[in-house]
């Protein structure tokens, strides 16, 4: 009996450990990485870095961790530069979004890590930005894409949104299969401080 007792003591005790590392081991794989969050400079960043020693930016926290009604797409990284008229954003998305792109479209298969999707910015106007320069990541089942946008003057329009356009849409006034807001004029802004990182990157 005592042998017995042993036995379900010690695997209770593993059951418990094994669901913490489970725990861990997903929230360590939920964590973005450090390069979709960093500044990603341009010329015109890195001038005014270098006659100032620093760049006001600022970022909404409405933004941060934003997901999609339907879950595909989620935002994070916000940066918005007004003196250079650039706004930085990262989208990220599971492998599930490319199972769901498949089954609108009809794919036979789709293949993670693959560019499935044309990004744009579109303003509270109608005018679309392309972006001027795009970082990809991939962890465990996620896409990373980090962006930087030019020319969009941010005290000009109420709202601004990330669109993702799957690339084999024949027509050019269908929805896109995604979109997420970057910015909002009734949110609340706050200051972004550069990191380090972005000091070396900006005094490159």
């Amino acid at each position: 009996m005592k042998i017995v007792f042993k036995f379900l003591k010690y695997a209770f005790i593993a059951l418990i450990i094994a669901v913490f590392v489970l725990f861990f081991f997903r929230c360590s794989m939920m964590d973005d990485p450090d390069v979709m969050t960093q500044i990603l400079p341009s010329e015109a960043m890195k001038e005014v870095y270098r006659q100032n020693g620093d760049i006001e930016a600022f970022t909404q926290l409405m933004v941060e961790g934003t997901i999609t009604q339907d879950g595909r797409f989620y935002t994070t990284g916000l940066i918005i530069v007004p003196e250079t008229n650039e706004l930085i954003i990262t989208v990220r998305y599971n492998d599930s979004t490319l199972k769901a792109l498949g089954e609108e479209y009809e794919l036979s298969e789709v293949f993670p890590g693959e560019e499935y999707f044309e990004y744009y910015l579109l303003d509270s106007e109608g005018n679309k930005y392309s972006p001027d320069e795009t970082v990809t990541h991939r962890k465990w089942r996620y896409s990373y894409r980090r962006m930087r946008f030019s020319g969009v003057d941010i005290e000009k329009y109420t709202d601004l949104a990330v669109c993702m356009r799957y690339l084999g849409e024949d027509d050019p006034e269908a929805k896109p299969f995604g979109s997420v807001f970057a910015y909002h004029v009734d949110w609340s802004r706050k200051d972004y401080k550069l990191t380090s990182t972005d000091k070396a990157l900006l005094s490159e």
